[in-house]
This record gives C-alpha cells, sequence and structure tokens, in this order.
C-alpha cells in the first residue's frame, strides 16, 4: 500500500511516518513522499530517514498513491490538500479539526459519497478506554442526570484560533454520551482564556469546559453514582492513542469498509461551530 502524508507540522505526521518506516506490522505500507506548510516538520521526516521525498504541490500523488494521511494544523488546509484526492476516490485519513469551516467540511463529504472515498480521522482521543466504560453503562442503564468535560484550549493561534485544539473535548463527549446533542448555550472569556458550554441531550445536559490547563477529564452522573473516565495523556499514552487512530486507517484502506459514518465524522464540527455562534451571540443554537 503506497501513502503520503500532507501536512508535516505536527507529531501525528512524525509518528505515522515513524511506525511506516520501523514498525514490522505496517512493512507493507510505503510513504512515497511528504508534503508540508513549513519546512520544520519536513525536515524532522526526512532527517529520521522515514521518507525521502518532499514536494511543494499536495496534489502531487494523485494517481501515485492508494491513500492519503492529513494532518495539516490548520482545519481548513485539510479541503485545500484533500478533496482532490476524494473527489478520486482515494481513501483519506484526515486530523483534527475535520474542518474549522462547516460548508467546506459538508462539501468533502458530499464529494466523498459521489466518489466512495472512505474517510476516518478526527480526534484520537475517542479511543481512550475510560470513555467506553461510560458509554457502556449508559447503554445498559440509560439513567444518566448528567455529564461534565474539561480540556485545554489554544484561543489565539494562526491554525484556526477556537478550532485548532478544541474537537478533542468534542470527540469525548461523543464517544462517552452519544451522538443525540440536540443545542449548545456557550459563554467565554477570551482574557482568561475559558468557554463554558452546555449541550443539551433531552433527557440530560453536558457541560464543557474549556480553559488554560493541560488536563482532560470525563464524568457521569447517573442515579447510581459517578463515573469517572481514566483519561492519561503522557507522551506513552498518546503514542498508543496514535496508533489506534492509524490502525483504523490501514483497516479501512485494506478492508474497503469505515469504522463510523461520514455523518459522525462531521458532526464535531457541526457542534464546535455551533459552540463558536453560541458564545460570539449569546444565544443557544440547535444542532442541525
Amino acid at each position: 500500500m503506497k501513502v503520503a502524508i500532507l501536512g508535516c507540522e505536527n507529531s501525528h505526521a512524525w509518528t505515522f511516518a515513524q511506525h511506516i518506516s520501523e514498525n514490522p506490522k505496517y512493512k507493507d505500507i510505503e510513504l512515497v513522499g511528504i508534503f508540508g506548510y513549513d519546512d520544520v516538520g519536513d525536515k524532522k521526516i526526512m532527517e529520521k530517514g522515514h521518507c525521502n521525498y518532499v514536494t511543494n504541490d499536495p496534489h502531487e500523488f494523485l494517481g501515485k498513491v492508494d491513500a492519503i494521511i492529513c494532518t495539516a494544523r490548520h482545519g481548513d488546509n485539510h479541503y485545500e490538500c484533500a478533496m482532490p484526492y476524494i473527489k478520486a476516490g482515494i481513501p483519506c485519513f484526515i486530523d483534527k479539526p475535520f474542518t474549522v469551516d462547516l460548508n467546506k467540511g459538508v462539501e468533502m463529504i458530499e464529494e466523498a459519497k459521489k466518489s466512495g472515498a472512505l474517510l476516518c480521522g478526527g480526534s484520537s482521543l475517542k479511543f481512550l478506554p475510560g470513555l467506553k466504560k461510560i458509554n457502556d453503562f449508559i447503554k445498559e442503564k440509560g439513567q444518566v442526570t448528567s455529564g461534565n468535560l474539561s480540556a485545554p484550549i489554544n484561543l489565539f493561534n494562526e491554525h484556526g484560533g477556537f478550532f485548532f485544539y478544541t474537537q478533542h473535548l468534542v470527540e469525548m463527549m461523543l464517544t462517552a454520551f452519544g451522538e443525540g446533542v440536540k443545542s449548545v448555550y456557550a459563554r467565554a472569556d477570551e482574557d482568561k482564556k475559558k468557554v463554558t458550554f452546555i449541550a443539551d441531550y433531552g433527557a440530560f445536559d453536558v457541560t464543557g469546559h474549556y480553559y488554560d490547563c493541560v488536563h482532560y477529564t470525563c464524568d457521569m452522573v447517573s442515579r447510581q453514582g459517578t463515573l469517572h473516565a481514566e483519561i492519561i495523556t503522557g507522551r506513552d499514552s498518546m503514542d498508543q492513542l496514535f496508533l489506534e487512530e492509524f490502525d483504523e486507517f490501514v483497516n479501512m484502506v485494506k478492508n474497503k469498509e469505515m469504522k463510523i459514518s461520514y455523518e459522525r465524522l462531521l458532526l464535531p464540527v457541526k457542534i464546535l461551530n455551533a459552540i463558536y455562534e453560541s458564545y460570539k451571540t449569546g444565544k443557544e443554537v440547535e444542532i442541525k
């Protein structure tokens, strides 16, 4: 299987390239080339010997690869990088945030449906084991009274501002509490680098706290008591999560089957745009 990595500015790209180059599990995968928006990530991958070809054209690999890995830091660069491959029906891993602009995300999904391009990606934190325990409890008991999550935020950056880092918490919420978010209401204090929102699930609410920290938490309150998801996001833990999402990508390409739907891939983008609109306008925003 031949692949290319587009957008090499982050640890996802470096880790995936290393696994392709060094992990015997992926000996049948060839990294034919990379494209980056800066020289730093490109040089890191090249100097480690994980790849020997870099291009300044993200679309150069059309017709040359079986799949692409899009890990550009700015979510809207995913549209620029991946859309020609999606139209050509080529499988794509697309990192978080899937997109910043919801309309671009909708267009990517619609084109994938037309061409049959298989897609996966989003936040690797959806693979946290503790979140599955909460979801399993909800499916079995169904008596949730509330939920609470917190995660870091980076409001001021050149990679999409609010959208750069925030899909992690939303992906955690959807994994633990399900996809049934009806609306969100949010407020923010940008000076203090914090955003808080309430997600209406109908029978219960989930509160999300973004703040200037390095910790992730997730708790569920039920009539039987409280369940806390143990969340460890150190280097070793993150490498394991990266490996799980890389496996999802590899299995998708080889088995020609998506683990989650197109709509599920787009849902975090809808929720993030709703949170952003809500805290900017002061109004509750429906998830359509």
